[in-house]
C-alpha cells in the first residue's frame, strides 16, 4: 500500500514529565529483602511488600549457618523458591549472597576459602538457571553485610580467585559488582595473571556497588583523602570520580546515599550521580537524605522537579522521544527519534513497538529492528515500516520493548498514547 502525497501525517509529541518511569525495568529505586536459608519465607505476606513502581529488588541471601560445611538441599531448594518468587514477579533482581548479617565478617565467614569456592559453585548453577531476572550480583559472599570489608580474603589474588570461581560456576551469565574502584583495579591486575585468556571477558562483567554515596569526601573510606599515583591504591575522590565516569558506561554502578552533607545537596548530588553514571538507588535509607531531596526544588532548568523526582527518573537510562516522520523515500517507512538523557546507558536489547489503531477498534502492530544498547546522551533512529491491510485513519503510538521478555520501557515525555501519528489511506 502506498502512502500519497496528499496524504495526512500529523505527528504530536507531549513534552509533560511522567513519574512512573521508575518501574521501567533495571533501573530506578530498589527495596531490600533480606532472607536467611534454609528458612522458607512466607511468599504470602511477601508479595504485599513489593512496591508495584520500583522494577529492582535487592535479594539478600545470607548462608551464615553453612560457615562451617557445604550447602545441604533444603538451602539450595529454597534459594530457589526465592529467586522463582521474584521472577514471577517480574522482579529484576540485585542478588548479594552474604555470610554476615551483624556487621562482623571476621566472625561469620568461613576459615578456608576453599568452602567459599564450594558455596559459590552449589549457588553458581542455580544463578545461571535464573540469569534472566539477575540484574547484577553484588559482592563476592565476604565481609560485614557482605560489602567486601572487614574480611580475612580481601588481598587482589583472594578476590580474583573468587571472582574466576563465580565466573565459571555461571558461566559467564550475568553481571557483578565490586565495593570499591580500587578493588576493581586489583582485579584487573591478578586477572590478568591468574586467567590470561579470558580476564578481559570477566573484567567486562564488573560493576561498582557504593553503599555510603556523598556520605563524606571519602564515601566513608571508598576513596582516599589523598592522592596516589599507584594503580591498586584508592585515589583522592575527584580522581576516583573520573575512574567511574569512563568505567561505568559499560557496566551497573549502584547503592546509597547516606548521611545529609553539603556533597549531596541538590545539584551537587545530581551531577555526582551523573558522573558515576548510578543506576540504581535504596529507596529505605538513608531517609535523612532521601526527605532532604524530596523537600528541596530544583532550577527551571531542570523542570521545577523535587531533587528526588528528578533522581528517581534519570536514574539509568531514561528516554525521550524526540521527533518522528515518514521517510520521503520510503514513504510506509517511519522513523522514529529517541534520546537517553538518563545517568547511565540502556544496555538492554530494545526494539521500538509501534501500535496503529482505527475507529473501528482494530489494532495492528509493527516493529524496528534491535538495538543492542543506547548509551548516555545518545540519539537512536528507529525504522520501522508501516503496512496496514486497509484504508482509513489510524492513530499511532510507540514505546520501547525489551526484546528478552517484551516487556515495554516508556518514555518519559509520556510516550504510550501521547506521540500519535494520524495517517490517512487512500
Amino acid at each position: 500500500m502506498i502512502f500519497k502525497k496528499r496524504n495526512k501525517f500529523n505527528s504530536s509529541i507531549s513534552q509533560k514529565n511522567i513519574k512512573n518511569v521508575s518501574n521501567n525495568p533495571k533501573r530506578g529505586w530498589y527495596s531490600i529483602f533480606p532472607f536467611t536459608l534454609p528458612e522458607i519465607p512466607d511468599f504470602t505476606e511477601l508479595s504485599y511488600c513489593l512496591k508495584p513502581e520500583e522494577s529492582i529488588v535487592l535479594v539478600r541471601v545470607c548462608i551464615k549457618k553453612y560457615q562451617k560445611l557445604p550447602l545441604d538441599n533444603a538451602a539450595l531448594s529454597c534459594f530457589c523458591e526465592i529467586l522463582d518468587f521474584f521472577k514471577m514477579h517480574q522482579k529484576d533482581i540485585i542478588l548479594r549472597v552474604i555470610y554476615d548479617d551483624e556487621g562482623n565478617g571476621l566472625l561469620w565467614e568461613p576459615a578456608s576459602i576453599s568452602l567459599i569456592e564450594t558455596h559459590i559453585k552449589q549457588l553458581g548453577e542455580i544463578i545461571r538457571s535464573y540469569s534472566s531476572c539477575i540484574m547484577t550480583t553484588q559482592g563476592i559472599f565476604i565481609g560485614s553485610w557482605g560489602e567486601m570489608h572487614t574480611s580475612r580474603y580481601l588481598s587482589g589474588k583472594e578476590l580474583a580467585r573468587l571472582f574466576l570461581s563465580f565466573y565459571e560456576a555461571v558461566c559467564g551469565s550475568v553481571s557483578m559488582a565490586v565495593r570499591t574502584p580500587m578493588q576493581l583495579r586489583q582485579l584487573e591486575t591478578e586477572l590478568k595473571i591468574l586467567s590470561p585468556d579470558n580476564y578481559r571477558d570477566i573484567l567486562q562483567l564488573i560493576g561498582l556497588y557504593n553503599d555510603a554515596i556523598t556520605a563524606s569526601d571519602t564515601d566513608y573510606g571508598t576513596y582516599s583523602d589523598t592522592d596516589s599515583d599507584i594503580y591498586t591504591e584508592k585515589w583522592s575522590r575527584n580522581r576516583e570520580l573520573q575512574f567511574q565516569s569512563n568505567l561505568c558506561t559499560g557496566v551497573y554502578n549502584g547503592g546509597e546515599a547516606v548521611y545529609p552533607n553539603q556533597l549531596n545537596d541538590g545539584i551537587n548530588a545530581v551531577n555526582t550521580l551523573k558522573t558515576m553514571h548510578i543506576t540504581y538507588l535504596n529507596s529505605q535509607h538513608d531517609l535523612s537524605v532521601l526527605d532532604k531531596w524530596k523537600s528541596l526544588k530544583l532550577p527551571a532548568a531542570y523542570g521545577n522537579l523535587s531533587v528526588y523526582d528528578y533522581i528517581g527518573s534519570h536514574l539509568g537510562y531514561c528516554m525521550v522521544l524526540v521527533k518522528a516522520g515518514l521517510d520521503k523515500k520510503a514513504p510506509c517507512s517511519l522513523s522514529v527519534y529517541v534520546r537517553n538523557d538518563g545517568f547511565a546507558a540502556l544496555y538492554d536489547e530494545v526494539r521500538l513497538k509501534i501500535k496503529a489503531h482505527n475507529s473501528q477498534g482494530e489494532s495492528f502492530y509493527f516493529y524496528s529492528p534491535c538495538v543492542k544498547k543506547i548509551t548516555i546522551k545518545e540519539e537512536q533512529c528507529f525504522n520501522c515500516d508501516i503496512k496496514l491491510p486497509c484504508t482509513g485513519e489510524y492513530i499511532l503510538s510507540c514505546v520501547l520493548e525489551r526484546v528478552s521478555d517484551k516487556r515495554e520501557i516508556t518514555f518519559y515525555n509520556e510516550g504510550l498514547g501521547t506521540l500519535t501519528f494520524v495517517k490517512t489511506l487512500y
